[in-house]
Parts: structure tokens; sequence; C-alpha cells
């Protein structure tokens, strides 16, 4: 699999927050495209400004400030595991644990 903690943002810190975000914005949809593609996610995107950052997936907001493009891709992964009702199959699984696989989910989907 694909190691996505070594996908970099553009630029190394030298632009503006504005052009910084934009540019981290860019890159990360870029790189979820072919995932979101390959379940079938049309709708998701990627708000990205000074101290708030968000996966937007189906309409539910993922908490992701300051994460790397890496981080942002496992949210992505955990949501597909989540909603893809696959975590039904593994029957040990507790509320708690999928509570904790979701606790950057923002309560409200937008």
């Amino acid at each position: 699999m694909k190691d996505f903690y070594y996908v970099r943002e553009r630029g190394m810190g030298m632009e503006s927050d504005e052009v910084y975000y934009e540019n981290k914005r860019q890159t990360i949809l870029e790189t979820i495209e072919p995932i979101c593609e390959a379940f079938g996610i049309k709708e998701y995107d990627y708000i990205a400004k000074k101290g708030s950052e968000r996966l937007i997936v189906e309409g539910q907001a993922i908490g992701c400030t300051s994460n790397s493009i890496g981080a942002v891709v496992r949210e992505l992964i955990i949501y597909i595991f989540i909603t893809s009702e696959a975590i039904e199959r593994v029957r040990h699984f507790q509320p708690a644990v999928i509570n904790d696989l979701k606790r950057h989910w923002l309560d409200k989907k937008l």
C-alpha cells in the first residue's frame, strides 16, 4: 500500500498562510481523489485555513487541523471503514472502539 506520509505539500512555508493552505488543500484533494473514486464517493472537500482544517466527506466534517496528508488519508479510510458497514462484520468492536475511531468527527453533518 502506498505510504501517504511521504506525500508533501507544495512549497516549504515560504509563502503566505493563504497560499500555503490553498496548496495544502489542492495536494490533499489530488491525493484522496483516487481513493474516493474507488469507493464511489463523489462528495468530498478539504477546508483549510489557519486554525481550522476539515475533511468533508459526504457531508460529514472531520477535524484535521495541523494533520499531515497521511493523517488526513487515515481519517478518510476510517470514514470509509465505518460507513461501509465493514465494522459490522467484526463483531468484537464495542461502541467505545467505534467512538474512538470517530473521535475527530464533528457532531453536525454539513
